[in-house]
């Protein structure tokens, strides 16, 4: 770990004060799921490798849907390594100042807009995405965030879904649990 910054039992999640009390999951959104939420459902090729943000209970308990006002900020100090086309926006891997056994943590938003561009260091509670208005009919607007160990000297062409799909490369974290070095 960085000594400069530590972190301990920091949440990727921990990126809103926009009234939201609590988070909804459908079957098939979180971490190493095998299913699909969208569309008819059915298995994935793979267990998924984050978390999906869809839906929302506010603090006075209506159920909310997430549009593309909703603004995300990051967690963790950074750098903006790369930002690739997704099938739904951009996908923004974003690598922190979180170091452990020669690999460095970084977090992957999917299916966003980002307002932010690469090469450029961020701050901590920075505004870094929009989310990106899904115009598919079988899936909803949502926001996808992946957290994973990768090398740090991983080349940054090399940074796109296969290499996070690659357990040869990446380590992928829940990014639901804190994050502890």
């Amino acid at each position: 770990m960085n000594k400069d910054n530590p972190i301990k039992n920091k949440s990727i999640l921990e990126m809103t004060n926009l009234g939201i009390y609590d988070w909804i999951y459908l079957k098939g959104m979180l971490f190493g799921s095998l299913e699909k939420w969208w569309g008819s459902g059915g298995e994935r090729k793979a267990p998924h490798e984050g978390v999906d943000l869809c839906m929302y209970r506010d603090i006075d308990g209506r159920i909310c849907n997430i549009d593309e006002t909703f603004k995300v900020s990051v967690c963790f100090n950074g750098r903006v390594y790369r930002i690739i086309d997704d099938f739904l926006g951009k996908t923004i891997f974003i690598g922190h100042e979180v170091f452990y056994n020669s690999m460095q943590l970084f977090s992957v938003y999917g299916h966003c807009i980002p307002i932010i561009i690469e090469g450029r260091d961020i701050n901590d509670g920075k505004i870094i995405v929009t989310v990106s208005e899904s115009k598919n009919i079988e899936i909803k607007t949502h926001l996808h965030i992946t957290t994973a160990w990768l090398p740090m000297n991983i080349s940054i062409d090399r940074l796109n879904w296969k290499t996070i799909n690659n357990p040869q490369i990446a380590k992928l974290i829940d990014p639901l649990e804190p994050i502890i070095c």
